[in-house]
Order: structure tokens, then sequence, then C-alpha cells
């Protein structure tokens, strides 16, 4: 007899976030304070990892997936952009930038690290 799941997928995608962010939190606690980087890839990448460990001291660099909550849409679509093109947006401490590395794809890059008012 089918059970029915009482989990929605976006309870799944949160707990996900929560346990990254954690496996992350767990790896680097020994080096908060030192101004260290953290590179990582899409999986771990993201905003809310950026600014945690911007208020340890520590800064992040690494690839965002396209479904990042604070990617704005000009930097997703690849398709109306010429090949080997980038744009790029910032706030007060992040960065990010958008590369098209081949037609109709669209690779996005966050920094923590390259601001010079840490």
């Amino acid at each position: 007899m089918p059970t029915t799941c009482k989990y929605t997928m976006a309870r799944v995608m949160e707990q996900e976030k929560k346990q990254v962010l954690q496996v992350i939190k767990d790896m680097v606690c020994h080096m908060y304070g030192t101004r260290k980087g953290v590179t990582a890839d899409n999986f771990f990448t993201s905003c809310e990892l950026a600014n945690l460990l911007l208020t340890k001291n520590m800064t992040v660099i690494g690839m965002l997936r396209k479904s990042e909550p604070a990617v704005p849409a000009l930097l997703l679509s690849g398709n109306q952009r010429e090949v080997y093109s980038g744009v790029c947006g910032c706030t007060n401490d992040l960065t990010l930038v958008s590369y098209v590395p081949a037609r109709n794809k669209a690779v996005i890059l966050l920094s923590s690290q390259h601001h010079d008012d840490m």
C-alpha cells in the first residue's frame, strides 16, 4: 500500500540547504577570524553562505546554481548574450559575474573575496 509523502519539495530543499551550511560551518569553524577564503562548487555556494562567512571574517568564491533566489534574471540568460561575454553585478559585500562560455549557456560566479573594505 503506497504511503503519502508528508514533505513538500520546498521543505526538502530547505533542509538540504541547512545541512549544506552546517557542513561548511563544521569544516571551517577552526579558521574563523583568519581572513582566509573558501572555494566551493555550486552545491555549496550560496549568498547565505557568503554572508555567514563574512560575519566570521572569511570569504567565499564559487559557482552559483541558477536556482539561487538572489541571482537577477539579467545574469541567468546566456541565449541573448554574445559568447565569451560577461556581466557583473555587486552589492556592498558580494560580486556576481555571469559568463557565457558557449551559446545558450551562462555560468554564474559569486565572490565575497574581491572587496577592499573587509
